[in-house]
């Protein structure tokens, strides 16, 4: 059921209008180094936990994501891109 401007909306267009606002983030490239997490997916975990939990507070929902890269450290100097599925 549309609200009474969405009805007036219905009137003009043929279709409710429903107004969303959506916030768009880079994921972190990197994990956060913390006391008790340990390997590459658990500090992007962690890194993502405190994004999104940071946004929640400003009162933003979590929509979705499809994949995010995340930047892990190979050998001594080397850097690999890893795709994870949230």
């Amino acid at each position: 059921m549309c609200s009474t401007s969405a009805r007036i909306c219905f009137k003009q267009t043929g279709y409710c209008c429903r107004s969303y606002e959506y916030k768009v983030v880079p994921a972190p490239s990197r994990g956060t180094r913390a006391k008790g997490v340990k390997g590459a997916p658990g500090r992007f975990s962690l890194s993502l936990e405190q994004v999104m939990n940071m946004l929640g507070a400003e009162g933003w929902e979590y929509q979705r994501t499809d994949t995010l890269p995340s930047e892990e450290r190979q050998g001594l100097t080397g850097t690999t891109t890893t795709y994870t599925a949230a």
